[in-house]
C-alpha cells in the first residue's frame, strides 16, 4: 500500500516497460519544458482511452525530462512507444526539433503503483532503465526483447532498431502527425478531417509516404506477430 495517493498492483507476469526522456530538454524555455509535459499528460490520457486493455497506467514523468510507461500485452508495446514519440515531434515546439529517447523491454513485472509507474518493480523495468541509460547518439531507440526470446528474434530484433530508428528521426512534423493518426488506425480520409488546416488525402498519403509509414507498419507487424512465444 501507498497510502492515500495510489496502492501497488501485484502483476508477476511478462509487460512491456518503456523509458524514455527528451533530447536537447536543457534548450528548451521553462514554459516550452512545460508545455511538452503537458503533451506528454495529454497523450497518456488520449491513449489510455484507445489502449485501456494496455495502457492500465497513465504515463510516469520524472526527473523533470524523463517518462515512463507500463503496458500489459508486450505485443502492444512498440505500438505504444511510437505513438508517444510521434505526438512529441507532433505536438513540440516546431523550431525546437525536440525528440525522446525511448527504450523498451519485455520481460517480467512484479509489481506497479497506481500513481508513478516508474517506481515499479521486475526485470523489464531494470533492462528499459538500463537500455536507456546505454543509448548513444545517433541511436534514440532500444528495443530488449525477454530473457527466453525465441532463437533467431533476438538477432532480428537489433538489425531492424537502427533503420526504424533513422526514420523517425527523419519526420518532419507533419509527417509525425500523420503517422501518429495512422498508428491509431486511422484512414487517410479521417486523418485529412482530423488535420488542423485544410488538407487532401493525397497530401496525407504524401506525408505517410516519407514518413517511411511502410516500413514502420513492417516492423509493428512483427513485433505484433510476438516472435518470442511469449502469452499476452
Amino acid at each position: 500500500m501507498l497510502g492515500a495517493a495510489g496502492m501497488i498492483i501485484a502483476v508477476d507476469q511478462d509487460y512491456g516497460v518503456i523509458t524514455g526522456d527528451l533530447v536537447r530538454s536543457s534548450a528548451l524555455s521553462a514554459d516550452e519544458r512545460l508545455g511538452v509535459l503537458a503533451e506528454i499528460k495529454r497523450a497518456s490520457q488520449v491513449l489510455q482511452a484507445a489502449f485501456a486493455d494496455d495502457l492500465i497506467e497513465p504515463i510516469d514523468i520524472f526527473r523533470g525530462d524523463g517518462w515512463q510507461a507500463v503496458v500489459a500485452r508486450p505485443s502492444s508495446a512498440l505500438r505504444v512507444a511510437l505513438l508517444i514519440r510521434a505526438w512529441i515531434r507532433t505536438f513540440s515546439p516546431e523550431t525546437s526539433d525536440l525528440d525522446t529517447r525511448v527504450a523498451v523491454a519485455i520481460g517480467r513485472v512484479h509489481s506497479v503503483p497506481t500513481q508513478h509507474v516508474s517506481e515499479g518493480d521486475g526485470e523489464a523495468f531494470r533492462a528499459s532503465g538500463h537500455a536507456l541509460d546505454g543509448l548513444r547518439e545517433p541511436l534514440r531507440m532500444a528495443l530488449v526483447p525477454p530473457a527466453s526470446c525465441l532463437p533467431g528474434a533476438a538477432a532480428t530484433l537489433q538489425a531492424f532498431v537502427p533503420s526504424l530508428d533513422a526514420v523517425i528521426q527523419g519526420w518532419t512534423q507533419r509527417q509525425a502527425r500523420a503517422t501518429l493518426l495512422r498508428l491509431q488506425g486511422a484512414t487517410q480520409e479521417h486523418i485529412a478531417g482530423q488535420w488542423p488546416e485544410r488538407i487532401t488525402r493525397q497530401a496525407v498519403a504524401r506525408h505517410l509516404a516519407k514518413a517511411r509509414w511502410p516500413a514502420i507498419e513492417a516492423a509493428l507487424t512483427w513485433w505484433e506477430s510476438n516472435p518470442w512465444g511469449l502469452q499476452n
